[in-house]
């Protein structure tokens, strides 16, 4: 868990180096960039069954990996229809321009808890019950 937030949070700080730019959107993105993953992998690590669960690592590295490449479609999807869609109403009011960082802000949110609770959701498939998994030893 450490490991998770302290990633994200330095993949973060690094967007802020060269860039001078801030704002109400940019804060909030980079805070649910960070919250997102920490509730994520504790999500995903309670539907294993918490400290009871067994082999957690190799399901959230392999289901993740897996989702992650699943996600990115409709990630690229979903970034070219809010750019089309702005670029479209930008054409109809210049002004329509200014509400695109929180689309791609409350868009990347949304992409980003779907991701986690799929994930959690097939890690989850993969808890056998105890006698069950008794039966398998």
């Amino acid at each position: 868990m450490i490991f998770v937030a302290l990633n994200a949070a330095a993949v973060e700080l690094i967007g802020y180096s060269p860039d001078d730019t801030s704002g109400f959107w940019r804060y909030l993105n980079s805070a649910t960039n960070i919250a997102i993953p920490i509730w994520g992998t504790w999500w995903c690590f309670n539907a294993n069954g918490g400290k009871q669960g067994t082999q957690f690592l190799a399901k959230y590295l392999s289901i993740g990996f897996v989702a992650m490449l699943h996600f990115i479609m409709v990630l690229v999807i979903g970034i070219v229809a809010i750019v089309v869609l702005f670029a479209l109403l930008a054409a109809i009011h210049p002004a329509a321009e200014r509400g695109s960082d929180a689309m791609f802000t409350l868009f990347g949110m949304a992409w980003y808890v779907a991701l986690y609770l799929y994930m959690a959701r097939h890690i989850g498939d993969t808890v056998m019950p105890a006698a069950e998994e008794a039966a398998h030893a």
